[in-house]
């Protein structure tokens, strides 16, 4: 995947939470829980690899 099709999706999960995306770019990582349209749940771990 390139960088921008990350972007993209992470985007998507932040979707109705801009401030959480923000604070992803400044901490360089996240941990959250996401629940997809059909309910099933997923737990996110994404971080920036130096």
């Amino acid at each position: 995947m390139t960088n921008e099709v990350v972007e993209i999706i992470l985007r998507q999960l932040f979707q109705g939470n801009p401030q959480r995306f923000d604070k992803f770019l400044g901490d360089k990582e996240a941990d959250f829980a996401y629940v997809s349209k059909t309910g099933t749940p997923y737990r996110i771990n994404a971080f920036f690899k130096t």
